[in-house]
């Protein structure tokens, strides 16, 4: 998974994912694609542009297209379903469907009558991507419509004004283009005041907004994207100091301390360490999680509340 852009792989003709995870993790990424997260199970904390919210069993987390977002939700025991589509299978106008808050709560989500069809949807969908019967591209395009002309009808009352959302997409797309930057970039010495000259904000301001929309510092950004790379370069029997170096670590000790700052053990450490001991380590860079099979939970109630 890309920190700026995030690019997928479908397993059908149709560009719609399904996927649940347990105990999810990942660090602030965007993509075009419209993302709906169900919480099945527990509790989840995840950021949607600045606006961090507490999701419980049975709440749904919208991201729309473009909308930089992440998961801090790796210890509180939960479950999530995740469905993520070309917003255009709907119809263009969901391109641009916004609300105020992206969190509607199990409550909030009953009081509109929309509870039993956002389920519904979750199941049906990855039931039918998993069997891929006949039409079922056809028959997960009718069910996302309905359920997204549903929610758009239904809290047309909770949607950003215009004004609101040019000013959001404004501040979206310039670190949009810098999250880009960083990930090509990672190697080189950038620094704070070359960051945000290239959003043209003041540093300080800069500073305050990056730590907002991403819940990193940017050196700690930065640096979670140069030990990814690290991590990366330690399986293919890399020297240590040209992983350094090529990471963008002026020197092999600064390397080590960064390193074990994320990750909690030293470069060599790491590479003794098992495969399931990696799993818990790699939670505190990009993403980390432990992946449900879909046919677990397409199947059986959603929503536990235990």
């Amino acid at each position: 998974m890309d920190a700026f852009f995030e690019t997928r792989q479908y397993d059908s003709g149709i560009k719609v994912w399904h996927k649940a995870y347990k105990d999810l993790h990942f660090i602030p990424h965007w993509h075009p694609e419209y993302e709906l997260i169900y919480v099945m199970k527990g509790q989840a904390k995840i950021t949607v542009d600045e606006k961090t919210v507490f999701a419980e069993a049975g709440d749904l987390v919208l991201c729309s297209s473009g909308d930089i977002h992440y998961s801090d939700s790796d210890y509180m025991n939960n479950e999530l379903a995740f469905l993520i589509f070309d917003p255009l299978i709907i119809h263009d106008s969901f391109n641009t469907y916004q609300l105020t808050s992206p969190h509607l709560s199990h409550q909030k989500l009953h009081q509109l009558g929309l509870d039993e069809l956002i389920q519904n949807t979750f199941q049906m969908i990855g039931r039918e991507l998993m069997e891929q019967r006949d039409y079922h591209e056809e028959l997960i395009r009718s069910q996302l419509q309905k359920l997204c002309f549903s929610l758009i009808r239904q809290t047309n009352h909770l949607v950003l004004d215009e004004p609101s959302q040019n000013k959001h997409k404004d501040n979206l797309f310039k670190f949009q283009e810098l999250l880009y930057y960083i990930e090509q970039h990672y190697n080189e010495d950038i620094s704070l005041d070359d960051a945000a000259e290239m959003t043209n904000f003041s540093p300080s301001y800069f500073s305050t907004l990056f730590k907002q929309h991403t819940g990193y510092t940017f050196v700690k950004y930065v640096n979670a994207i140069r030990i990814e790379r690290a991590i990366s370069m330690l399986h293919k029997n890399y020297n240590m100091t040209d992983i350094a170096f090529e990471c963008g670590f002026n020197n092999s000790r600064n390397f080590n301390r960064v390193f074990k700052e994320f990750t909690g053990v030293t470069p060599t450490a790491y590479l003794k360490t098992s495969t399931t001991n990696q799993i818990t380590i790699k939670s505190n860079i990009r993403k980390s999680a432990i992946q449900a099979h879909t046919d677990d939970f397409v199947n059986k109630t959603l929503v536990s509340r235990n």
